[in-house]
C-alpha cells in the first residue's frame, strides 16, 4: 500500500522539486534580501546602544529592512509566472501537460512547490531574526546605558525597547507578513490562469496589484471620508487590508495587531487574519476551479478569461473617473464642470486597453456598450448614495429608550474639559479617554442634541441645490452654531453600535449638552481626567532634566505660572504680569487633587455665568495650562497658601490711568464696547469668552451692531473692568468689550453702566477708515 501511494504522487511530488530546482537561484536572492530585514535593524539597534550614540535602530536600517523585504516580497510575482509558466508559454505546455499528472495533482504540486520557494528563505532567516532579538532581550533590556550627546552630555536610561517595541513589532510584521505573501502569491496565480500571454499576465498582474487598492483609497477618500459625519474609516480600512497585498501592506505601516480601538491604524489582529485568509482561500479556489476549464490551445490568447480583464479596466476606469472630479466630488449632481473631461479622459484609456486586449479594432463596438454601461452605473451609484444621503445613515439618530450607554466625546461649551476624539476609531470608553453615560437624563439630553443637529441640517440641505456636507452645513446657514467639536457612540441595548462626529453643533444642541456637562457624572470624569493630564512628578522630573540636557538655557525644575487674564490683555503674556513659584511634589499633588475636587463639585451657576470678578491663568512647565475663576475655591486656597497669587491680581487704577498711555509707560491699548441685541427682540443664545492665553480661540456667538471706541477714562470703565467676564453664557441681550482684542461679556445686569460707556465711545463710521482709536491717546489718523 505505502509503494503504491507512493507511485500515485511519485510523479507530483517529482514535479515539484523539479520546480524548487528552477527556482533555486530565486529562493538564494530572496534569503539574501531577508537577510537585510529584520536582522539588520537588530543588529543597527545593539550597535548604537554599545556605541553610546542611540537607543534606537538607525534610520537608515530601518529604510534598508524595509526595501529589502518589500523586494523579496515582490518576487512572489516571479515564482508564481515560473512555476505556472507553460501556460503562456507554448514551447513548456506539451511537455508539462503530457506528464502523468491529473490536472489537481499538477496544479496543487505546481502551486505548494512555488509557494514552498517563496516562504521558506524568510523562515529559515526568521531563525536568525529570533535568536537576535532574544540577545536584545536578555543581554540589553533592563541594563542602564548611555548616550554621548554633542560629545559633551551624557545621559544614562534603561533599555526597554527590544522588549516593548522591537518584539510586538517583529511579531505582527511577521504575522501579517506571511498572510500577505501567500496572498501576492495567490493572485498572481490566478490572474497567470487567466491570461494566454507572459506581457498579458504582467500587466494585469502589476495594474490589480496598484488599482485594487487605488480604487478603494480613492473611493472612501472622495465619496465617503468627510461627508455624511458616519464613521467609514475603520471598515475602510478593513476592506483595504483585506483584499490586496498593497493594502495590507498599508494596514500593517499603520500598526496591525493594535487592539487600541483609538489608534487611527488599528486593525485587529483577528480581524486581519481572517480577511485575509478567506480572500486568499477564494483566490485560490478561482484559480483551481478556472484552471481545471482552461485548454491547452489557448496558450497565447491575450485573455483567456475575460473576467480578469473585466475587473482590471472596471478599476482603472473608476479609479480615473473619481480622480477627475477630485476633491469637488459634491459637485457630481451637477455634471456641469467635469463632465466632458472625465468623460473624454476615462472613454480614451478604455478604448485604449479593448484595443490592445483584442488585439485590434475587431469588436471595438462591444467596447464602447461596455463603457457606457459600466459609466452609468458607476454614475447611478454615486448619486443614490448623495441623494439618499448614504441610504439614511447621516439623519439616523437612535431612540433614547433603545441606548444602553453612550461614550461622548465633548470638551465642554467652554472647550475646557479634556476629552479623545475618536470620530474615526469606534470609539468604546476602554482607555477612559471619553466620557462614558449612563444616566438616563444625561442619555436623553444627548439624544435630543443629536436630533436637533439632524433637524437643523435637513432644513438647510433642503434649501440647497448643491451637496453640503454635515460637518461643513453650518456656515451656509443662519444660525447660531459652535464650531465644537461633538463626537459620540451608542451602545444600544441590542448589541449593535451607532457612532457619528460633527465638527459643528447647533447652539441648541449645545443647550441640551450643557446640561451632561454639569452634571455629576460628566463632572466626575471630568476631574479624574484633570487629574490624569498630570503626570506622575517623578516623570515630569525627568522630562525637564532631560529637555535641559539639550539646552543650556533651559531650566530643569517644575514651575507654576499664575497670571491675570485683565492684565495680559493689556501687556500681552509676559513676565511683567505673572508669578513664578517653584513645584514641589507635595505641592504638585496637593493643586491636582484640588482643581479636580473643584470641578467635581461647580455648579452650574457658577460654571456658565459666574458672579466672581476673581479669574486667573495658571500654567505648569511641561504639564498643564488652564483657566480659573473664583469658583475654584479648593484651588484658590492652595496657590494662595504656595505664595502664587501674591500681586497678580489686576490694579485697575494703573491699568487705566490715562498718564500711562500718554507717556508711553504701557502699550497703546484700545478699548471697544458691542451691542448684542437679538433680532426682533428674541433671545438666542449668547456664548461669549475671551481668546484663551495659550492661543486656542474660544468660541463666540453674538448679534453685534457696530461697536465703539473708547478713548477717555470714566468711573463706569473702571466698574465694567471689575465686572467684565472672561467666561459667560446668556440669553439675554448684553455688551461685550473688547481689550486689545480679547472679547469679554458684561454681564447683563451691568448694561445700563455698559450703554453709558457705549454712548460716551468714539463711533467709528464718523472717521476715515484708516483711524485708529486709542485709549488714553485719542484718535490718530494713519498715514
Amino acid at each position: 500500500m505505502t509503494s503504491k501511494a507512493l507511485n500515485k504522487y511519485g510523479p507530483a511530488v517529482h514535479n515539484g522539486f523539479w520546480n524548487a530546482r528552477s527556482c533555486f537561484k530565486i529562493s538564494l536572492v530572496m534569503l539574501l534580501l531577508h537577510l537585510l530585514g529584520f536582522p539588520v535593524v537588530f543588529i543597527s539597534t545593539m550597535h548604537n546602544i554599545l556605541s553610546h550614540t542611540d537607543s534606537n535602530p538607525s534610520e537608515g536600517a530601518l529604510y534598508i529592512a524595509a526595501c529589502a523585504t518589500c523586494l523579496a516580497g515582490a518576487m512572489g510575482v516571479i515564482v508564481a509566472l515560473m512555476n505556472f509558466r507553460y501556460l503562456f508559454s507554448k514551447n513548456q505546455v506539451d511537455m508539462s501537460l503530457s506528464a502523468p499528472l491529473s490536472m489537481k495533482q499538477r496544479f496543487l504540486s505546481d502551486y505548494f512547490s512555488g509557494l514552498a520557494s517563496y516562504i521558506l528563505p524568510f523562515l529559515a532567516v526568521q531563525i536568525l531574526s529570533v535568536i537576535l532579538l532574544l540577545v536584545g532581550i536578555i543581554g540589553f533590556d533592563g541594563h542602564e546605558f548611555t548616550i554621548i550627546e554633542r560629545d559633551e552630555w551624557i545621559r544614562t536610561y534603561t533599555c526597554t525597547i527590544f522588549s516593548e517595541v522591537l518584539l510586538p513589532a517583529y511579531g505582527r510584521l511577521f504575522f501579517g507578513g506571511i498572510l500577505l505573501m501567500i496572498m501576492l502569491y495567490t493572485l498572481t496565480v490566478i490572474i497567470t490562469v487567466c491570461c494566454g500571454t507572459l506581457f498579458e499576465t504582467i500587466i494585469h498582474t502589476v495594474l490589480i496589484n496598484v488599482f485594487i487598492p487605488g480604487f478603494i483609497v480613492t473611493f472612501f477618500m472622495t465619496v465617503f471620508i468627510d461627508r455624511f459625519a458616519v464613521d467609514f474609516v475603520k471598515p475602510f480600512l478593513h476592506i483595504l487590508s483585506w483584499t490586496s497585498p498593497a493594502g495590507g501592506l498599508i494596514a500593517l505601516g499603520m500598526g496591525l495587531g493594535n487592539e487600541n480601538i483609538y489608534d487611527y491604524g488599528s486593525v485587529p489582529i483577528a480581524s486581519f487574519a481572517a480577511g485575509v485568509i478567506i480572500f486568499t482561500a477564494a483566490l485560490f479556489a478561482g484559480a483551481y476551479f478556472l484552471y481545471k476549464r482552461r485548454r491547452a490551445e489557448q496558450v497565447s490568447k491575450p485573455v483567456v478569461f475575460r473576467g480578469v480583464y473585466a475587473v482590471m479596466i472596471t478599476l482603472i476606469l473608476l479609479t480615473a473617473e473619481l480622480l477627475c472630479f477630485g476633491p469637488d466630488m459634491d459637485e457630481i449632481k451637477k455634471f456641469d464642470k467635469y463632465f466632458f473631461g472625465v468623460l473624454i479622459c476615462s472613454f480614451g484609456i478604455y478604448m485604449l486597453f479593448e484595443i490592445v486586449s483584442n488585439r485590434g479594432f475587431k469588436k471595438l463596438w462591444k467596447g464602447a456598450v461596455r463603457y457606457a454601461v459600466t459609466l452609468a452605473v458607476f454614475a447611478v451609484c454615486l448619486t443614490v448614495i448623495n441623494t439618499t444621503r448614504c441610504f439614511g445613515m447621516e439623519f439616523k439618530v437612535p431612540s433614547a429608550d433603545k441606548v444602553e450607554k453612550v461614550y461622548l466625546s465633548y470638551s465642554g461649551v467652554y472647550y475646557e474639559y479634556p476629552s479623545l476624539d475618536f470620530a474615526y476609531y469606534g470609539g468604546d470608553g476602554s482607555d477612559n479617554g471619553v466620557y462614558v453615560i449612563e444616566d438616563r437624563n444625561n442619555i436623553e439630553n444627548i439624544v435630543n442634541a443629536h436630533k436637533d443637529m439632524v433637524s437643523a441640517y435637513k432644513e438647510i440641505i433642503d434649501k440647497k441645490t448643491e451637496f453640503v456636507s454635515m460637518n461643513d452645513v453650518f456656515n451656509y446657514a443662519d444660525i447660531p452654531y459652535s464650531s465644537n467639536m461633538f463626537s459620540v457612540c451608542y451602545e444600544l441595548k441590542n448589541g449593535s453600535r451607532l457612532t457619528r462626529h460633527y465638527s459643528e453643533i447647533t447652539a441648541e444642541a449645545v443647550k441640551c449638552l450643557m446640561q451632561v456637562e454639569i452634571s455629576e457624572e460628566y463632572k466626575a470624569q471630568a476631574a479624574e481626567m484633570i487629574k490624569e493630564q498630570f503626570y506622575p512628578y517623578e516623570e515630569l522630573c525627568k522630562d525637564r532634566a532631560a529637555a535641559a540636557e539639550r539646552s543650556e538655557d533651559k531650566d530643569a525644575n517644575v514651575y507654576l505660572f499664575v497670571s491675570d487674564p485683565k492684565k495680559t490683555a493689556v501687556y500681552s503674556y509676559t513676565a511683567e504680569v505673572r508669578s513664578e513659584t517653584l513645584v514641589d511634589e507635595e505641592f504638585y499633588y496637593e493643586l491636582r487633587d484640588a482643581l479636580a475636587k473643584d470641578i467635581a463639585d461647580r455648579t452650574a451657576e457658577e460654571y456658565f455665568t459666574p458672579c466672581s470678578d476673581r479669574m486667573y491663568y495658571m500654567f505648569i512647565s511641561g504639564v498643564f495650562y488652564r483657566d480659573i475663576d473664583g469658583s475654584f475655591t479648593e484651588t484658590l486656597k492652595v496657590l494662595a497658601s504656595h505664595g502664587c497669587l501674591n500681586g497678580v491680581d489686576a490694579d485697575i487704577d494703573y491699568i487705566l490711568d490715562e498718564d500711562n498711555y500718554i507717556d508711553g509707560t504701557l502699550p497703546k491699548l484700545t478699548i471697544g464696547l458691542q451691542q448684542n441685541m437679538f433680532e426682533n427682540g428674541a433671545a438666542r443664545a449668547l456664548y461669549c469668552q475671551k481668546e484663551n492665553i495659550s492661543g486656542t480661540d474660544y468660541f463666540n456667538y453674538y448679534a453685534t451692531a457696530p461697536g465703539r471706541y473708547v478713548i477717555h477714562y470714566s468711573d463706569e470703565l473702571a466698574e465694567i473692568f471689575n465686572v467684565m467676564q472672561a467666561r459667560y453664557i446668556t440669553d439675554e441681550p448684553c455688551y461685550t468689550i473688547t481689550v486689545n482684542g480679547n472679547r469679554y461679556t458684561i454681564p447683563p445686569e451691568y448694561s445700563d453702566i455698559a450703554e453709558k460707556v457705549y454712548l460716551s465711545g468714539e463711533d467709528p463710521s464718523g472717521y476715515d477708515e484708516n483711524t485708529s482709536f486709542y485709549y488714553g491717546v485719542g484718535v490718530a489718523a494713519n498715514n
